[in-house]
């Protein structure tokens, strides 16, 4: 038997992974939710009507009514006026309810690079292709990054440009600056979607609007406690990447945009390693890999850390069986991944999502990686590439990775990552979130 008043275990299937309070409303009490707030804004149009026609009238414009004696000279806009002229009380100008307007977002966007990025700056594509979706599908949004960025939505922002291009500015204090400067307009919006690190989250209290943290990945352990702690729902980029006693509202895995990366039928017969130049991402494993199957391999990424690049990457670059090509921007990087015969992403450590990954499979490219964090949901394995364990796995599987079909890598991106699967999913967090809120958006 059923308690009384309570909802049977199969008609809450995700009770356990979507915390009643933030993300599963019954659908008779989200009716009761819309009938209350429904009510309310009948109320206040009749209060508004009934305040016109007394002797205290609104002054100004408010929801289409004005004031008989507009010449007034001493009225002030959005007060009520006494019988002797006189202000007696503030009044806002009220909002249309939430389901009569477009959704307003305040994207907050990360700063060291510009949004989209010239080259590097895997967080920022991301937001700017969620951005331009949204701005797509009608929503009313409001992009805070640097103001160098390129966006269709209304930008706004204090950072002049991206910190890591700019020796000049300090990336703690501008991006402090950054989200207080947000947040401080925070109230004006339905929904702020943060893409930045554990920051935003140690002042979400003074956010005035409810807050959706996208964790792009987990710079370490020590950020935890502000994810704990916060007044946030979040969003993971894959499930292998959740941490445990986080309350998740989605999973949404990343999108990109299709049409930048053209499939390439070809391939080539050299590999590519794509990625910043980290012990993390395997650069000096992707070398000894592609020098074991002696084939040639270019490398493309940001220098992270100097002295591993000096030591384990550069005595190896010769320009011929290794080339080195920097950071590389959209149209070098279709290309050069397009040409290639296999993705090499020997990683050590646990990989949240894997961009370029996608992308290499998006050009028909397909992957050989360790089998770490997100790549057993990125990388179909024997399909669009293989998964492996060590540098001697990962040298046979190179050997026969030209067999796979690289019309069924472009396929797979084609059905999984898509940009347009990515935003639509990201709306429906959004109008989940906002059902809580009391709202009937």
């Amino acid at each position: 038997m059923t308690p009384a008043g309570s909802w049977p275990v199969e008609e809450c299937p995700n009770q356990y992974s979507y915390p009643a309070s933030k993300t599963f409303i019954p659908d008779r009490v989200k009716f009761v939710r819309r009938a209350i707030v429904e009510a309310c804004e009948q109320l206040v149009a009749r209060l508004v009507a009934g305040l016109s026609a007394a002797p205290r009238r609104l002054a100004g414009n408010v929801v289409g009514f004005s004031s008989a004696r507009e010449s007034r000279p001493t009225q002030r806009p959005n007060s009520v006026i006494g019988d002797r002229g006189e202000p007696i009380l503030s009044a806002m100008p009220l909002q249309p309810p939430l389901h009569h307007r477009p959704m307003k977002v305040a994207v907050l966007g990360p700063v060291a690079w510009r949004t989209p990025p010239r080259h590097y700056g895997p967080w920022e594509l991301v937001t700017s292709l969620l951005t331009e979706g949204l701005v797509a599908r009608g929503l009313d949004v409001t992009l805070f990054a640097t103001l160098d960025s390129r966006t269709g939505a209304s930008l706004d922002g204090i950072c002049p440009n991206g910190y890591a291009e700019d020796p000049g500015l300090d990336g703690r204090v501008w991006e402090a600056m950054h989200i207080a400067y947000a947040f401080e307009r925070s109230g004006e919006f339905d929904l702020v979607h943060s893409h930045l690190d554990w920051l935003p989250l140690a002042f979400s209290a003074h956010c005035r609007a409810p807050l959706l943290t996208t964790v792009h990945g987990f710079s370490g352990r020590g950020i935890l406690p502000a994810y704990a702690r916060a007044r946030s729902s979040y969003v993971s980029i894959s499930d292998a990447d959740r941490a445990p006693g986080l309350d998740y509202v989605a999973t949404i895995h990343h999108g990109i945009d299709l049409t930048e990366l053209p499939y390439a039928p070809g391939g080539g017969t050299g590999l590519v390693a794509f990625g910043r130049i980290h012990p993390d991402k395997g650069t000096a494993e992707a070398i000894e890999i592609a020098r074991r199957a002696n084939l040639p391999l270019t490398i493309c990424g940001i220098v992270q850390d100097e002295s591993y690049f000096i030591e384990r990457v550069r005595p190896h670059i010769d320009g011929d069986r290794v080339r080195y090509l920097g950071s590389v921007g959209p149209a070098d990087r279709a290309e050069i991944l397009g040409s290639s015969l296999a993705l090499l992403h020997p990683i050590s450590f646990d990989e949240p999502f894997g961009l370029s990954v996608v992308e290499a499979m998006a050009c028909g490219t397909p992957v050989v990686a360790f089998r770490r964090g997100s790549m057993p949901e990125v990388v179909d394995d024997g399909v669009t590439g293989f998964l492996v364990h060590t540098v001697e796995e990962a040298v046979r599987a190179v050997r026969v990775v030209g067999s796979l079909d690289r019309a069924a890598c472009r396929k797979h991106v084609e059905e999984r990552f898509g940009v347009d699967r990515m935003v639509d999913e990201y709306v429906r967090v959004y109008r989940d979130i906002a059902s809580t809120e009391l709202s009937p958006w």
